[in-house]
């Protein structure tokens, strides 16, 4: 038999069926379907479906031991949950029953619970929802993170696949056995690249550790700038930049710089979308010698001109994710540079086209004593 009722914003069904031994007058199987539907607002609406199946074993009256397997579904404003649940009921005794009750959604969290009729104190929240909860905080974070660097490896390669930088012209490559490998660019004196300097793991890593400031929640924003107390990801990055100078043996940065304290007490955080860049500049004079650049993302093109000359070419250098630039001395005073990316999202590389996509600059820089 079923009911019907229509309330001004939303419907009730409910539908049973139960299918009997009249003869011996047991229940063998019995069906529940319920749907509920509400609507809040012309554009937002909600709906839910219920199945729900009854079974028993023949040996015990109706009612003494009943397994239930039910499976719903919720939809609310396009967020779907599948839940399925099995709800047992077993008589101890004469005068006591007790029901287990397990559920688990598609959102992995769900509970375990045990009732007594004849106390309600048995009543046990397993730690189970609270491991589910986490597995489903975990597995999303994982998940997140093996799809950055999926496509990072799909984009760039792995560090390992990447062409031998001493083959390439214009830079000369230094390095002392297994030390961190630099290219000093020949023609501006200060200005070093370390092309493979982070790892993708650990581009990924600093990626979501950006994402997680909410800085770039608002399409609208594109920096975020922070003086003194950097973040903890920030300090992070400038002691593995000082560790990487303390391994080899180079004059990257001049003594006085690499132990200064703090190496670097200023961010920047940019995000270029394609066909963004920045316009050729030399970094304020508030800022003291020495300033980082690590690129994330999206490979690009920055190029170096002289400060003081209009008509020159300049000098292009290759920023790939991951990369980190040094400049100091004339690089860093006497050298302007810039991101020209073109408006229909591309640039050039040694005759050949860089598909333009999101790319974020870190820059860490020291201010000057007051």
């Amino acid at each position: 038999m079923g009911t019907m009722v229509l309330p001004w914003q939303g419907f009730i069904s409910r539908e049973v069926s139960n299918l009997c031994n009249s003869r011996r007058n047991e229940l063998t199987l019995g069906g529940l379907v319920t749907f509920f539907g509400t609507t809040r607002s012309e554009e937002d609406s909600s709906y839910e479906g219920n199945l729900e199946l009854r079974l028993r074993e023949a040996d015990f009256p109706i009612g003494q031991n009943q397994p239930h397997m039910g499976v719903s579904l919720k939809n609310s404003k396009d967020d779907l949950t599948v839940t399925a649940n099995l709800r047992h009921q077993v008589s101890v005794g004469r005068q006591t029953k007790v029901t287990t009750f397990v559920s688990l959604d598609s959102k992995r969290t769900g509970c375990f619970t045990v009732r007594t009729n004849s106390s309600d104190q048995l009543q046990i929240a397993v730690m189970a929802l609270l491991l589910l909860a986490i597995n489903r905080e975990e597995a999303q974070k994982n998940k997140i993170m093996d799809e950055e660097a999926e496509n990072l490896r799909a984009a760039f390669g792995d560090s390992s696949d990447d062409e031998d930088i001493a083959d390439r012209p214009g830079k000369e490559t230094i390095g002392i056995g297994d030390s961190a490998v630099w290219e000093r660019v020949e023609e501006i004196n200060g200005l070093w690249l370390y092309r493979n300097f982070l790892s993708i793991a650990h581009q990924s890593d600093l990626l979501s550790a950006i994402l997680n400031e909410g800085w770039f929640v608002e399409e609208s924003i594109n920096q975020a700038m922070r003086f003194g107390d950097l973040p903890s990801w920030a300090t992070e990055l400038s002691d593995l930049i000082r560790e990487t100078l303390e391994s080899v043996d180079l004059p990257v940065l001049s003594a006085d710089l690499l132990w200064r304290e703090p190496l670097f007490d200023q961010l920047i955080v940019n995000l270029y979308q394609p066909g963004e860049g920045i316009c050729a500049h030399v970094d304020l004079l508030r800022f003291e010698d020495g300033i980082a650049i690590v690129s994330l993302e999206s490979p690009c093109v920055m190029r170096f001109s002289p400060a003081e000359k209009n008509e020159y070419e300049g000098v292009d250098v290759l920023l790939n994710p991951g990369s980190l630039i040094l400049m100091s001395g004339e690089a860093r005073y006497r050298w302007k540079h810039e991101i020209n990316r073109k408006q229909n999202g591309f640039q050039l590389w040694e005759g050949e086209e860089i598909d333009q996509k999101r790319r974020i600059s870190i820059t860490l820089r020291k201010l000057c004593q007051a």
